[in-house]
């Protein structure tokens, strides 16, 4: 993940007053940075970030794993689906 060394850690602070809901997008926007704009080699150097990056703006570990998981298994279930659909696609284009 590409982060300028100026705000690496500078996201939504757990203690602030905005809804829990920002709180996880805040959280599914750094896996979705992770996963989808870098190589599979980096995944897990990303991921560490992003749990660093979470430790150091107060949030609690727990709902950390849980929305990383949360997002990772729907990130997967959207490849799967895509992937499903595209060789759909391509079965109707060679029938015709």
């Amino acid at each position: 993940m590409v982060v300028s060394q100026k705000n690496i850690f500078r996201y939504l602070s757990f203690s602030s007053n905005h809804p829990t809901c920002h709180k996880i997008g805040t959280i599914f926007g750094l896996v979705d940075r992770a996963i989808l704009l870098s190589n599979s080699f980096f995944y897990k150097k990303n991921l560490e970030l992003v749990i660093e990056i979470s430790l150091n703006n107060m949030v609690p570990l727990k709902m950390i794993f849980d929305h990383i998981n949360k997002r990772i298994k729907n990130l997967a279930v959207n490849r799967i689906f895509l992937a499903i659909e595209s060789n759909n696609s391509n079965m109707k284009m060679k029938r015709q």
